[in-house]
């Protein structure tokens, strides 16, 4: 076996990150000339010591104590700063499992307390109790992301590795647009350990630049935490939550559907404006083709023009976009001003064993309702009334069912079932008829229950 000097190991190793850095801007200026040897490995080192130092400050330890212990009675990640009021991102958990939230920038310790928990986007707003200014990461343009170029992800650590930060250096591997975006990376260090958690562990262009974040099994891009960090850069903490919306569905123009109908592959195609929505009001049609977003071409294709089209259009309430589509073969030009999305009224009907909202226009084409007026079944208890089981072993009420009459008394929404509820309290009804429509027909059951409990509200989205 040949057993190769070290000398000559480093300088192998340096030989290809050069090479590797032809095509990649960030160690060199373009009037730099090249180092060699140990030179040019200290002036990487020196590169990656920087950016550590420019994001540290941004990069948070947090420690989540649980309330059902089971090998571990607490959890630990990483968090980042995302605006200078002391608000923390961090990955997605369920609020009720934690009791304690501490959290450390640098070797200072805060109390923390969590604002939102945001299922959606698979992320927690935590606030950290201090009456200084926090520093915040800054966050890159994910859709300049290249193949190859290096990067730094960024830890914070534990009191037993002195709160100094640990880096790990490397380059992206691959870029994955899609339905969800994700990219792989070479050379970093993914092993969570409790002292150095790389759960939540912020990844940034060597421009101390926030690109992306480690969420275990997947890495992706940081968008979900810049989208968080607006939301939050000019509101409390006690504001009501409003969400964007244009109300629309799209898909990507495949090749067939480009042959047929003469389309670029360079946009994306509507396939559903729903109603009342911000796209429905600015005039936009299913089949209307974009091609361009406030002056920016869809420039990819396929999965990847899914990717592009959810950064060009930043959502935002009572921001204007600006859309060049293509309609039966013509060029038009429209303009959307994005909404709050509506919220719906949800209560639990305990008696019952349901959960019933009123029918927005995101759920009509979710359940694929035919109907318009009543409420919608969103929720069945087990064990409760409406779960009992037919001879044919199925629930007497399911979800997507629309509820249009209960006990003579006709339904249209919310209020009207609250009204019908009050009066069939007063009466102590032991069993309650009710009317249905489940997809194209209507049908009717009896629930065997005493009306009497109280119904609980509930705030949806």
């Amino acid at each position: 076996m040949v057993v190769f000097p070290k000398s000559l190991m480093l300088l192998s190793m340096a030989m290809m990150l050069f090479f590797s850095t032809t095509t990649n801007a960030g160690f060199f200026d373009s009037d730099s000339e090249p180092k060699a040897g140990r030179e040019y490995l200290e002036s990487v080192q020196k590169t990656v010591d920087e950016t550590v130092k420019k994001v540290s400050s941004g990069v948070v330890f947090l420690q989540l104590a649980l309330k059902k212990p089971g090998r571990t009675n607490s959890i630990t990640l990483n968090g980042v700063v995302i605006d200078d009021k002391g608000h923390v991102a961090t990955l997605y958990f369920k609020e009720g499992d934690v009791t304690d939230v501490k959290a450390w920038i640098g070797e200072e310790e805060y109390t923390a307390k969590i604002v939102k928990a945001d299922m959606r986007n698979m992320l927690t707003i935590i606030k950290i109790e201090t009456s200084e200014k926090t520093q915040p990461i800054v966050f890159g343009d994910t859709s300049t992301l290249v193949t190859g170029q290096f990067i730094v992800g960024v830890n914070a650590t534990s009191k037993n590795l002195a709160f100094e930060p640990a880096a790990s250096f490397g380059s992206l591997k691959a870029i994955i647009e899609g339905s969800s975006d994700s990219v792989l990376v070479s050379g970093m260090n993914l092993t969570h350990n409790v002292d150095i958690p790389t759960l939540g562990m912020p990844i940034f262009n060597l421009d101390g630049e926030a690109i992306a974040i480690s969420q275990g099994r997947s890495i992706v891009p940081i968008d979900g935490v810049a989208k968080a960090a607006k939301m939050f850069a000019n509101r409390g903490d006690d504001d009501s939550d409003e969400e964007p919306w244009i109300g629309i569905n799209y898909e990507a123009v495949s090749e067939e559907l480009s042959q047929v109908l003469k389309l670029p592959r360079e946009s994306i195609r509507i396939t559903r404006v729903y109603r009342d929505s911000p796209a429905s009001k600015g005039g936009l049609l299913p089949g209307d083709v974009i091609t361009s977003i406030d002056g920016k071409k869809i420039t990819r294709r396929g999965v990847r023009a899914l990717s592009q089209i959810r950064k060009y259009l930043e959502p935002e309430i009572g921001r204007q976009t600006d859309l060049e589509i293509i309609r039966n073969g013509k060029d038009k030009s429209l303009s959307v001003i994005f909404d709050e999305k509506p919220k719906v009224t949800s209560i639990s009907i305990e008696e019952f064993g349901l959960t019933v909202n009123d029918i927005s226009s995101t759920d009509y084409y979710r359940y694929n309702l035919k109907v318009n007026e009543g409420v919608l079944v969103t929720g069945i208890e087990g064990g409760s009334p409406a779960a009992t089981s037919t001879y044919f072993g199925r629930p007497l009420i399911s979800r997507g069912d629309v509820i249009t009459e209960v006990h003579g008394f006709e339904i249209k929404n919310i209020k009207d079932l609250r009204g019908a509820l009050e009066k069939l309290r007063e009466k102590k009804e032991s069993a309650v008829f009710i009317r249905l429509q489940r997809g194209n027909r209507p049908t009717s059951v009896s629930l065997d229950t005493a009306i009497g409990q109280k119904t609980k509200d509930r705030k949806e989205k």
